[in-house]
Order: C-alpha cells, then structure tokens, then sequence
C-alpha cells in the first residue's frame, strides 16, 4: 500500500495543462474533431481482468494513466496548439456486488497539474464461462463526464461486449461496442467580434461564444492485457474510437 500511495502521489503531481490542448475560434466541423479526440478519448475504461470480481469480498483500488493522441488539435480553430500528447492520471476502485456483477469507479483529482477533471461509473455482467477453456463474455456499460480546463466538459456513455481469456496470471480480453459523447464548449472571459456567426464559429474561452454543444456517436473496439500477481495487478488497453487512446493502470485485489 505504500507503493500504491507513492505512485499516486507521484503521478499526480506531473503533467501539462489542458488549456494548451484546446484551440480556440473553432468552427463547427473543429469542434465536431475536438469532441472526438478528447470526449471519446477520456471514457471509461475497463484495465483489470474482465472476469467479475465476485460477491462481498471481491474489492480492488488502482492507479490508472491515461494518454491521448491530440497532435490533430494542432490544426483546428486559430492553429494555437503544438502538443502531440494529453496525459492525465486517475484513481479507481471496483466492487464485486453479486457472483457475476462488478460496479467500478474512477476519478481524476483536481490538485494535478493537469487542467483535467473527471469521474466515471463502470457496471460490467459477466454472463457466460466458455466450457472448455478458461474465460468468458461480460457486457458493460459505462459512463464518464470530464472538464478539460473550464473550455470544455464532456459527456461519454458507452456500452460493450468484452470476450476474455485467461492463461494461468495472463489475462487478454477483447470487445466491441458502441459510445456517444456530448461536449459542451464553455465561454470565458477573452473578446469575440460581433461579425462572426454563433452557429458556425465558436471562439472558445470567450463571452462571444458562452457556450456550444456538439453529440457525437462512434464505434468502439478495445484490447486489453491485465497481469496478476497475487494482489497484485498491471494492465494495459489500447481503446479505438476516432483515433486510438492508450492506458495503463496498477492496483490491487482484496
């Protein structure tokens, strides 16, 4: 446990901040490729075994990092950003409800450096054991609501179907499914001209614009390797929305 209180405070302490990664003045198209950049790319995500936790023992905390691809920020609205990368860290807990239903929660503080926030709520129902090797199917459903800076907040709810197998401490899943995210680009305190369109630009952080939303839906398709060892556990997942997003997550299993 002092290890995992290390690494938490660590991880949180790194970063840069979100307002570099979003544009300002964007149009509705920009706005449509933000949302999907960074609204699917901060949704919930699954980084343990899938199979279910169990019933009242069954209990795990994690520190999860993720990391988003956003060097295609750099093109949109006034052209402001140049980084290729948003990373952020989170902390998770899960809990075994019944024999085959796990709820799962996941938050990213506010004390980062990061200008993130976030929570997200996780339920996942592992309903069929294959017979002849060890593994199974679950379903889960999720939902994650993040603020990038004041500038923008969105909201991600998604539902999958996930296929595991397992290999003595090796576990690999795989799913597919589909996500729909909601942003809602925030208006702040700099100065809009009076000639631009409301419905077409959006100069984001501004009075001019207070605010615009934009909905989206995508596919999604995810894998996933999670290593156990004792307690202990690692996992890493690779999720495909518009582009790919990647995360890595230590805990431990009560």
């Amino acid at each position: 446990m002092r290890l995992l209180f290390f690494l938490i405070i660590f991880f949180s302490l790194i970063g840069a901040r979100a307002e570099r990664f979003i544009p300002r003045r964007m149009s509705e198209s920009d706005r449509h490729i933000a949302l999907q950049i960074l609204g699917f790319g901060s949704a919930s995500k699954i980084l343990t075994s899938p199979f279910p936790l169990g019933g009242h023992p069954g209990f795990e905390v994690g520190l999860t990092t993720e990391y988003l691809q956003v060097q295609d920020l750099a093109s949109l609205g006034d052209k402001s950003t140049r980084n290729r990368e948003l990373n952020f860290n989170s902390f998770s807990i899960a809990k075994g409800l019944f024999y085959n239903i796990d709820t799962a929660f996941q938050f990213t503080p506010a004390f980062q450096k990061e200008d993130v926030s976030s929570y997200a709520a996780q339920i996942r129902w592992g309903f069929y054991e294959f017979p002849f090797i060890p593994g199974g199917l679950s379903f889960v459903l999720n939902r994650s609501d993040t603020n990038y800076g004041n500038l923008l907040n969105t909201r991600t709810t998604g539902q999958d179907l996930v296929a595991t197998v397992v290999v003595e401490d090796v576990s690999l899943y795989f799913g597919v499914g589909t996500a729909s995210s909601i942003g809602t680009f925030s208006g702040g305190t700099q100065t809009g001209t009076a000639t631009e369109s409301t419905t077409d630009i959006c100069t984001v952080g501004s009075a001019y614009c207070s605010s615009s939303n934009e909905e989206l839906k995508e596919v999604h398709t995810l894998f996933g390797v999670s290593l156990a060892f004792n307690q202990l556990f690692a996992a890493l997942e690779i999720d495909r929305y518009f582009l790919s997003t990647y995360s890595a997550k230590v805990g431990w299993k009560f």
